[in-house]
């Protein structure tokens, strides 16, 4: 059965019917920015495993989406945490190498420069002195963070340019339509007793199992000449982050369907759906008022957005 889930063409539209069926509503957009994320962490390329912050005004559930998709990767790949203190990153004591890390709330900067280090140099490397028997020693720490994805959420604009250099920040609905969906999914669970359900689709477990199978891989993208043309890119402000970002989204999409692509010498090769099935998201990595988006609209096409 897992063979076949990631052999299926519609595999992301079948973890976003999982989420639904789980009463986790709408924002579908911003639960495929998740999905790529993770899917990111199986990139051999440390440089594009995509770091996301997840902003919404408070109680719209904002944890609740992002776990709704965390959760269906194997749990040893995954940790999850309240909050971080400013070092705790630098203390863990296990190797952190290709995991899927969610802070459910990134307030303040306490943990923000830990969180700057591991996604630029993707090790965190620390001092201590210690007193044993009257005699003081240096003790040095290294903590690796190799193909890690970090994902948070928050209520806060953005106030450090630096990290923010560093993720993709998505803005998930805040519609009225959107509220009025999840109060009908709240209002539906205490309607009438609950009766036991036949399964449709696929369970956690089957998910979990699936994506364990996933292997790192390099990705190499034939046709990355007609997504990225340099006389219209180059007019863009910050073009090479988000360039950097666009390419990530293509090859996690091809490595959460590597099972259907092509691997040449050890190299998962993207083919264009990778690139066509991730052209909805593209307005989030700009601002939508940002008039250098009119630039990417004409570049790519109206229908993108």
């Amino acid at each position: 059965m897992t063979d076949r889930l990631l052999k299926n063409q519609n595999l992301m539209n079948l973890v976003l019917e999982h989420t639904e069926s789980e009463g986790v509503t709408g924002n579908h957009k911003a639960k495929k920015h998740v999905l790529l994320a993770c899917a990111s962490t199986y990139n051999a390329n440390l440089e594009s495993v995509v770091h996301l912050i997840l902003e919404q005004e408070p109680g719209i559930g904002k944890s609740t989406l992002a776990k709704s998709i965390i959760n269906l990767f194997p749990e040893d790949r995954v940790k999850t945490y309240s909050h971080l203190s400013r070092k705790a990153l630098n203390h863990m004591s296990e190797t952190l190498d290709r995991k899927i890390i969610f802070i459910e709330e990134l307030s303040g900067n306490e943990a923000n420069y830990s969180l700057k280090i591991a996604m630029s140099e993707h090790k965190l490397t620390s001092g201590t002195v210690e007193k044993h028997e009257g005699a003081y020693t240096t003790q040095n720490k290294k903590v690796s963070v190799e193909g890690t994805s970090f994902i948070t959420t928050t209520t806060s604009k953005p106030s450090d340019k630096e990290l923010e250099s560093r993720v993709l920040r998505v803005y998930t609905d805040n519609s009225v339509e959107y509220k009025s969906d999840v109060l009908d999914t709240i209002k539906s669970k205490v309607r009438q007793k609950s009766l036991p359900q036949p399964e449709q689709g696929y369970s956690v477990e089957t998910f979990r199992q699936a994506f364990s199978k996933l292997e790192v891989h390099e990705v190499i993208i034939p046709f990355v000449d007609d997504i990225v043309k340099n006389e219209t890119f180059i007019q863009i402000p910050d073009i090479f982050r988000r360039t950097n970002i666009i390419l990530a989204k293509v090859q996690a999409h091809a490595l959460l369907h590597q099972k259907q692509r092509e691997v040449i010498d050890g190299c998962l090769i993207a083919i264009p759906e990778d690139y066509m099935n991730i052209r909805d998201l593209l307005e989030d990595i700009f601002n939508p008022n940002d008039p250098e988006l009119k630039k990417l609209k004409e570049h790519v096409g109206d229908e993108a957005f």
